[in-house]
């Protein structure tokens, strides 16, 4: 998952010039000629409260942002149709949420720096699904597939394999 780079791009659009230096909050609106937009609260020209971004390459967030980021409660859909709904901070997906990924999978549960990582549960297209723990985007530590068919496996799984009963 790519990390949301909000910040180069409020401070690419030069926004605090553009819309002055008021310390109150007010609505901006804006859009650059590469296609970024933003739309929402801003507090100096920066996005801070509820607002709406595109960017050029056709990712949109709508949520909280805070110094210019995403933070706090959001919705992010990448332009491959990945969505995610749930905690930002630091410009990413972090704390608890959901994906829909745009190859059909689900997951639903802890993410850290943009991909699911702690404990969640995973949904595959097949109807497989998987709960337990997770990192960096895949099964890993202990957790119990369930199989379409309904049979169960509960093991040590390492990068996506389990490794023992």
């Amino acid at each position: 998952m790519k990390k949301i780079a909000l910040i180069a791009f409020c401070l690419a659009l030069g926004i605090a010039q553009a819309y002055g230096q008021s310390d109150e909050p007010g609505e901006i609106s804006f859009t650059k000629k590469d296609g970024s937009a933003y739309q929402g609260q801003a507090v100096k020209g920066v996005p801070e409260g509820r607002g709406a971004m595109k960017t050029a390459d056709g990712d949109e967030y709508y949520g909280e942002f805070h110094d210019g980021e995403p933070s706090g409660e959001g919705y992010y859909q990448w332009a491959d149709g990945t969505t995610y709904s749930g905690t930002f901070a630091d410009g990413s997906p972090n704390g608890k949420g959901k994906f829909d990924f745009a190859d059909g999978i689900t997951y639903k549960g802890d993410v850290r720096d943009g991909k699911p990582s702690g404990v969640g549960d995973f949904t595959y297209p097949n109807g497989n699904s998987y709960s337990g723990e997770v990192a960096d985007g895949t099964p890993n530590g202990h957790g119990t597939l369930t199989r379409a068919d309904g049979s169960k496996r509960t093991c040590d799984w390492i990068m996506g394999r389990p490794v023992g009963d």
